[in-house]
């Protein structure tokens, strides 16, 4: 798959919409992109780190750590900043996850759905994790518009070898 640059997310209407009611004419490319982008982000989707996921599950010895991690209280964002504003969160956190690949420690993640975020990350030690994941939601802890607005997430971790042992595939 072919790696892109997310580090400025497109404003610009040629972004392609899961809401066109035709796909003919799309080159292959334009279906790539519609298959592994989320739509309002621009950033990886969930079918894009499922392939990834399904890829590195079914390899002899998978070394990584399954990370999800959602917004905490986006109906009151909503409700106070709109749509748009909320938009720009989302775009926010996923610039900061493409940061944390570039860091190195996070080796593939998406946005998953509405405010659900994942990430698949290197073999580390629990306290090492929870300062790298701290470090990164310390980043995005404030509304991009209002930075009187604290963020707070919710997050889980797990190893790839505790997620097949307890066939949570």
């Amino acid at each position: 798959m072919p790696e892109q640059n997310f580090n400025e997310f497109p404003e610009s209407p040629q972004r392609y919409s899961w809401t066109d009611s035709s796909l003919e004419g799309l080159s292959k490319e334009e279906l790539y992109y519609r298959i592994y982008h989320d739509e309002i982000t621009g950033y990886y989707n969930w079918n894009y780190l499922w392939a990834r996921l399904q890829h590195d599950i079914h390899s002899s010895d998978p070394k990584y750590c399954f990370v999800h991690f959602d917004i905490k209280g986006t109906k009151i964002l909503n409700s106070t900043y709109g749509h748009e504003g909320v938009n720009e969160l989302l775009r926010s956190v996923c610039n900061q996850l493409e940061k944390e690949k570039e860091n190195g420690w996070v080796l593939h993640a998406c946005r998953c759905d509405n405010d659900n975020f994942s990430m698949m990350i290197k073999v580390m030690e629990q306290k090492e994790i929870q300062e790298r994941l701290k470090k990164m939601f310390d980043a995005i802890s404030f509304f991009p518009s209002d930075p009187t607005c604290r963020i707070y997430y919710r997050c889980g971790v797990v190893t790839a070898e505790d997620a097949i042992e307890n066939d949570d595939r």
